[in-house]
């Protein structure tokens, strides 16, 4: 009865694992959408934009977050930023 209980356990953990598995998807976000984004946030300052001096960036898959990097003053996708500073974009 326990090895009828513990086969059980442990197909549930397959099925649950490989359904996880099969069902997470890879978000990619078009140009248009992060077009509208900086829309968005270049209407906050007049004329600066908030960016990092430190950053690293994200590889195409986990968790990031969109912002600006202020040695060319674009987005990108970040796992870690910090330090910082303002975009001049009047030059």
């Amino acid at each position: 009865m326990k090895r009828k209980n513990l086969f059980v356990a442990a197909l549930m953990v397959v099925v649950t694992v490989v359904g996880i598995l099969r069902f997470q998807k890879e978000t990619e976000v078009s140009d248009l959408v992060l077009a509208n984004v900086e829309a968005l946030a270049s209407g906050q300052v007049e004329n600066s934009l908030r960016c990092f001096n430190v950053w690293r960036k994200a590889p195409n898959t986990g968790l990031a977050f969109l912002e600006r990097i202020c040695s060319d003053c674009k987005a990108y996708w970040l796992l870690e930023a910090s330090d910082r500073g303002d975009c001049n974009l009047s030059n």
